[in-house]
């Protein structure tokens, strides 16, 4: 596919970001009508593309291995018609191995958050949707089965948002996977609906700029009340802020994962302001020694041993995870 194309072709040149590629927010559209924006264009052989966000548009340039990403950007927000020119980063879902020290006892982390008391008021509205910006997911599962919502798939430019990593359909399990039917596990919000928006790929589970905003947009024009978002990067991004704020903007909760790095150091989008950033503790609520930490962390919630629903390699099963992937979509059953 396209996607994997660009990431492949990025990972075997060492970079973080789409080679021969811009994510460019223009003042006005008709900013690229501008002939002065026009020949700065044609000077680097950039052509405007599709529009990510509102004003946002990805610019891809004909010059190969000769196009330099920061003149390029730097060129551009020169001519005063750009409010911002970026490379197309790459974003990473945010998982840890499993490890079969913490996999002892089958959702545990649902009598540790006390779900079992907020089951007797609501086990979770069907009117309630709740996007899963992932790398799709496998919802053909006995456990999911009859939960998708429409959904789309950035990655492969299609319609069909189907997992082929196994890591979105996990964060879907814990998020609303059926409960009370006699099979596999409960969700956390088992009432609510899922839409499934593929913007990850590959074994590595990865995507770019452009996909994860495009996903996020498209979640919340097609009526996402939440968006989960097990993903990140260690560098923020003025596309990544726009896509995160365009969320906000339209009274949708934004949850996202702290990431793995207990280094002290921020991780986007969920160090965004009006994200909300899940960390990841133990049985006895102490924090995991992967999750990252600082201010930017708004709550934790369990993040290791989390049974959930699983595709691995095309067969449908229950898998144990840790991440705090696997602790975000743990917080938001009171939103449903």
């Amino acid at each position: 596919s396209q996607g994997a194309h660009e990431i492949t072709l990025a990972n075997s040149m060492g970079l973080d970001y789409v080679p021969g590629q811009l994510l460019v927010k223009v003042n006005s559209k008709d900013a690229l009508n501008s002939l002065v924006l026009r020949q700065m264009m044609d000077c680097y052989g950039l052509s405007a593309g599709n529009e990510v966000l509102p004003g946002v548009y990805k610019m891809t340039s004909s010059n190969g291995a000769r196009f330099d990403v920061a003149n390029a950007a730097s060129a551009l927000k020169s001519t005063g018609l750009v409010q911002y020119a970026q490379p197309n980063n790459i974003y990473t879902m945010d998982l840890v191995p499993n490890d079969e020290e913490y996999a002892a006892q089958q959702q545990w982390y649902i009598t540790q958050i006390k779900a079992e008391t907020a089951w007797d008021i609501t086990t979770g509205s069907p009117n309630i949707l709740i996007a899963i910006v992932d790398t799709g997911t496998a919802y053909d599962h006995p456990d999911l089965n009859g939960k998708r919502v429409g959904g789309h798939d950035f990655y492969n430019k299609d319609d069909d948002p189907y997992d082929d990593n196994g890591h979105g359909t996990m964060t879907a399990g814990l998020a609303a996977a059926i409960g009370n039917n006699g099979v596999g596990i409960a969700g956390v919000s088992w009432g609510a609906h899922i839409m499934p928006v593929k913007v990850l790929g590959g074994p590595q589970g990865q995507g770019t700029d452009e996909m994860v905003a495009a996903g996020f947009r498209y979640a919340v024009d097609h009526g996402a009340n939440i968006i989960n978002a097990s993903l990140g990067s260690d560098e923020t991004s003025p596309i990544e802020e726009d896509a995160v704020k365009y969320a906000h903007d339209h009274n949708v909760l934004f949850v996202a994962a702290a990431g793995n790095s207990p280094d002290g150091k921020p991780h986007y989008p969920a160090a965004d302001d009006t994200a909300m950033a899940v960390g990841a503790t133990i049985r006895n609520d102490s924090p995991t020694g992967f999750s990252s930490y600082g201010s930017y962390v708004d709550i934790s919630a369990p993040g290791v041993g989390m049974l959930s629903t699983a595709w691995n390699g095309g067969t449908l099963g229950y898998e144990y995870g840790n991440g705090t992937s696997f602790s975000a979509p743990l917080v938001f059953a009171n939103r449903s």
